[in-house]
Order: structure tokens, then sequence, then C-alpha cells
């Protein structure tokens, strides 16, 4: 089993924060434009309580990553 904290290249963790940055900010603009198409005049929609739900879930796992990558950069740094 590989041990994520004793990391060998440190030269590799800013290019696996490049991708999580990323992908962080195409699901949040993959939800932010779904919700602009889905809030427009001519769809005759009603936001419900299930975007409210969707948008916390998202922001929870945005902030969860984060967080995480947080702890694993002290953990490895020292700082």
């Amino acid at each position: 089993m590989i041990n994520p904290i004793d990391v060998t290249h440190y030269w590799l963790i800013p290019f696996a924060i490049i991708p999580a940055i990323l992908g962080t900010i195409l699901i949040f603009l993959d939800q932010q434009i779904t919700s602009v198409i889905v809030n427009r005049k001519e769809h005759k929609l009603q936001a419900n309580q299930s975007l409210a739900i969707s948008s916390l879930i998202l922001a929870i796992i945005i902030s969860f990553s984060f967080c995480l990558f947080d702890v694993s950069r002290l953990l490895l740094c020292g700082k």
C-alpha cells in the first residue's frame, strides 16, 4: 500500500494541485451554467428545494476537498 504522507518527490505536489484546482473550477462552472439554463424565463421552471440542496452539497464537497488539501499540505510540509 502506498503511504500518501511519505512523498519522496515533492515536485509532484504542484502537479497534483493544478488538476485539482481545474476540476474544482469545472464542477463549479458546470453547476452555475446549469443553474442559468434552468432559471431561464422561457423554460417556465420553478426553483425548488432540490436546487438549494444541490448547491449546498456542492459547497460541502468543495470545502471538504480544500480542507483535505490543507491538512495534507500541513502534514507533508510541516508548516
